[in-house]
């Protein structure tokens, strides 16, 4: 309906929760709230995305059992408490933290995500769009060492598979593999250094820009700063390895909890956590680079588990926790980001 539809996680009662709006800014008060998994300590690292269905897909932690879980809404709104709720993957004691969902070209799910118990980046590819059954494949992408943060997201590339993003917490490096076909076996990807400069790639998040190749935003450790990188192929090697990079907000300790997203003149815009003032902000590009200086401004306090999505009409809407401000589950639209540059 061209509404945004958010899944997160309840701390007070430990549940997975879906609110799907009746507006573009959420505004009102009168949005359809919904408990769509309470069975135990559930619904933390929520990632959403819209199905073949149309109806909502999420994946999540279950805290109480150390699995990773998918539910697939069988309405708009995730209403009436009779979800599809499924363990996709629970092979090893701690599996499924920080889950990023995409929806391939066959329907199906993919899910990143990180296994806490071997310290490895996975990737789930459903074979069903509700990822019912347990009998996903479960590839291992690399083995990155313990993290404590978001640390991978995926998205489907231009050739139709998955690519996926992450930090390496051995060498402090943002990392890629791009995926050749749709099962994502060992010989079937790529695995490319993206950003080796400092320590790098906490909160990574990724698009596919205008010319179908990948764009990734993240946070640099060492400076403090949001980073973008724009790829010159399409598994993101250029032509010495590296891609596109370049640090686009330096004021402050910024970039935490990036979400990029390209606008509707076909430019990134990231919105970020910035640290300094315990506030979320957005950037928007004025080129595909990112080369000249964007746009950026504070939009609102909080910041933390910040997830944009691009509206019908060009807008970004922008939901994230206020955190210490008040607890609440907030949306931000600003409404001055312009269709030109």
């Amino acid at each position: 309906n061209g509404f945004p539809v958010i899944a997160y996680y309840d701390v007070t009662n430990a549940d997975l929760k879906v609110v799907a709006c009746n507006d573009i800014a959420c505004d009102g008060g009168d949005e359809t709230v919904s408990v769509v998994d309470s069975a135990g300590d559930v619904g933390r690292h929520p990632s959403i995305a819209i199905g073949a269905t149309g109806n909502p897909v999420v994946a999540y932690f279950d805290a109480t059992n150390f699995d990773l879980k998918v539910a697939a809404c069988n309405d708009p709104a995730c209403s009436g408490g009779d979800e599809t709720v499924s363990v996709v993957s629970s092979s090893s004691p701690v599996v499924g933290q920080y889950p990023s969902i995409a929806i391939g070209l066959d329907g199906n799910p993919v899910i990143s995500h990180y296994n806490l118990s071997d310290g490895q980046i996975m990737l789930t590819i459903c074979d069903d769009p509700a990822c019912s059954g347990q009998n996903e494949a479960l590839r291992i992408l690399d083995d990155v060492g313990v993290m404590t943060v978001r640390n991978s997201a995926v998205t489907i590339g231009a050739n139709g598979f998955p690519v996926v993003a992450y930090r390496h917490g051995v060498d402090l490096s943002l990392k890629m593999v791009s995926c050749r076909n749709t099962s994502c076996d060992s010989s079937s990807r790529v695995t490319a250094t993206v950003d080796n400069s400092a320590n790098v790639g906490s909160y990574p998040s990724i698009t596919i820009g205008l010319n179908g190749q990948p764009v990734v935003s993240y946070y640099d450790i060492t400076n403090q700063n949001l980073k973008l990188a724009v790829c010159s192929d399409e598994a993101c090697r250029g032509a010495q390895g590296l891609s596109e990079y370049r640090a686009i907000a330096t004021v402050g300790d910024v970039g935490k909890y990036s979400s990029v997203r390209i606008g509707a003149n076909g430019d990134p815009v990231v919105a970020f956590m910035n640290d300094s003032v315990d506030g979320v902000a957005v950037l928007v590009c004025r080129d595909p680079l990112c080369d000249t200086t964007g746009i950026e401004r504070y939009l609102d306090d909080g910041g933390e588990y910040v997830s944009m999505a691009i509206a019908p009409n060009g807008y970004p809407v922008i939901a994230h926790y206020s955190g210490s401000t008040s607890g609440d589950l907030r949306v931000a639209v600003p409404w001055w980001v312009a269709g030109g540059r």
